[in-house]
């Protein structure tokens, strides 16, 4: 007899909460709702490489090295250009299955928000080195100073939406259950780099031609909101 009373409660404890799981998600609506904001990119990135082919893989290292030595010393004399080296990469030419030659490349990374010394510095780096590709984004310090306005924007949007859903339904009222900002704050989705056309300098150090163009920053923020008929 007590197991009976055991079972039957045990019952009657997953009904209640088979019932209570229902409630939970009745009248639930998701949606998502951002902010956005057209902006200028302000920060330039251009790539360079030094590359040497021949039989003597020793050589070629040293004349890379050499190249690559005098450039970060050259851009070093300007503090409004930050400069870093990439991968540095040796590997064999291979001519009917023996080794003919070796070639070694590396590369350097430059950055910076002048566009008028940046592009007079690449136009003297390209006696030596190889302009590879030039690159335009938005500044880390421009992203920053926009997501606060972007969050309370993209909040205010998803704020207003839950009242128009809530009256297109015919409920009185609400209720936030999730809401989720752009994965944790981060506030801008990541966005390929745009590469513009460019114009390659001439032996004579031309100044390379830069057009940085905008970009499209936003937050959005997805949610659900439960609503309710009183």
């Amino acid at each position: 007899m007590h197991r009976s009373w055991f079972v039957s409660g045990i019952l009657m404890l997953c009904t209640a909460t088979g019932w209570a799981a229902e409630t939970d998600t009745y009248n639930r609506v998701s949606f998502k709702a951002e902010a956005q904001i057209e902006v200028q990119q302000d920060l330039m990135v251009a790539v360079l490489s030094a590359q040497r082919e021949g039989r003597r893989a020793d050589h070629l290292a040293h004349e890379v090295n050499q190249m690559i030595q005098r450039a970060v010393a050259q851009v070093k004399q300007h503090s409004r250009i930050k400069v870093r080296t990439l991968s540095y990469q040796t590997y064999p030419i291979h001519d009917k299955k023996r080794t003919a030659r070796w070639r070694v490349h590396q590369s350097l990374r430059l950055e910076s928000r002048d566009s008028q010394l940046l592009g007079s510095v690449l136009g003297q780096l390209q006696s030596e080195l190889q302009l590879q590709s030039l690159d335009y984004r938005v500044s880390p310090t421009q992203q920053q100073q926009h997501q606060s306005a972007l969050t309370r924007a993209a909040l205010e949007n998803f704020q207003q939406r839950a009242f128009e859903i809530t009256r297109a339904l015919g409920m009185q009222r609400y209720q936030l259950v999730r809401i989720n900002v752009n994965g944790g704050g981060q506030g801008f989705a990541p966005r390929p780099l745009r590469r513009e056309r460019m114009m390659l300098a001439a032996a004579d150090a031309a100044p390379v031609t830069l057009e940085a163009g905008t970009q499209r920053l936003s937050v959005a923020v997805n949610g659900e909101i439960e609503l309710f008929s009183k």
